[in-house]
């Protein structure tokens, strides 16, 4: 029971940062605040794996040399 407690508490605190703690909100501010945050992680999820892919050339390329 103590962990659904917290997980509304949680979600309760998310939803007072994006709309400053009010009770009613129109369906196309919840929409506009859902796809800021897709975008965002979409975005950051494009420019993780340029690193990564990095990373894993390096290593290949380690791994091709067997002499």
């Amino acid at each position: 029971m103590d962990v659904l407690k917290r997980e509304l508490q949680r979600k309760r605190q998310l939803l007072d940062a994006d709309f400053g703690g009010r009770k009613i909100l129109r369906r196309a501010e919840i929409e506009a605040r859902e796809l800021q945050r897709a975008l965002r992680a979409k975005a950051a999820a494009a420019t993780k794996p340029k690193a990564g892919a990095e990373a894993q050339r390096r290593e290949g390329d380690g791994e091709d040399r067997e002499d």
